[in-house]
């Protein structure tokens, strides 16, 4: 999960590496550019509307562009 993911390049590279992504972003233009790079749709909502998520993989990764945190399930 990259919350702030921009216009998803860095989902797209994790996603080329056989992760399973998804993203969240506020602004409409990058969030569409998001889309069509990572081939899936991104998430609009706030990060409360993904959490709890039963979707995701018991160990997953969460990521925020704004400083690089990553906190393991």
């Amino acid at each position: 999960m990259d919350y702030g993911c921009g216009t998803g390049h860095f989902l797209a590279a994790c996603k080329s590496n056989g992760w399973q992504v998804a993203g969240v972003e506020p602004n409409a233009r990058a969030r569409e550019e998001a889309a069509r790079r990572v081939g899936q749709p991104i998430g609009a909502e706030d990060l409360g509307a993904f959490l709890p998520s039963r979707s995701m993989p018991l160990r997953s990764g969460m990521c925020s562009n704004t400083y690089m945190s990553w906190l393991v399930l």
